[in-house]
């Protein structure tokens, strides 16, 4: 899993490989995009998690993770096989909402997000 290894261009690795740009989060330009806050504490992400049913499980874990990593693992572990489904095309779907703001400024409605994400699952 490419996501555990921190090998996503997050601005925050942008910036940590010596590739300077802005570091703030894509999606809702608050504070810096690292995978935590991308994936779990954005408000965007939040919202999806919520929708979805798997904001409880994250918010237990949140205040208790060291770093990515574990928080994604620990996460994962909670769920049932079918919620690991959704959470991992959700994750996906995640980074193509973020994508697609950032190279055609388009914003993604947490319905469209979440819809794609089951949409792909179920194909």
């Amino acid at each position: 899993m490419c996501l555990a290894h921190y090998c996503l261009p997050t601005r925050v690795n942008l910036n940590a490989r010596g590739i300077q740009c802005e570091e703030s989060c894509v999606m809702c330009e608050t504070f810096a995009e690292s995978h935590t806050y991308l994936f779990f504490v954005c408000a965007k992400a939040m919202d999806c998690w919520k929708n979805i049913g798997l904001h409880v499980v994250l918010s237990e874990l949140l205040p208790l993770a060291n770093n990515f990593t574990t928080l994604l693992f620990d996460f994962v572990h909670r769920l049932s096989s079918q919620q690991q489904q959704a959470a991992g095309m959700l994750l996906w779907s995640l980074w193509k909402t973020r994508n697609i703001k950032l190279w055609d400024s388009t914003d993604t409605t947490t319905a469209i997000t979440i819809s794609r994400a089951k949409d792909t699952l179920h194909e």
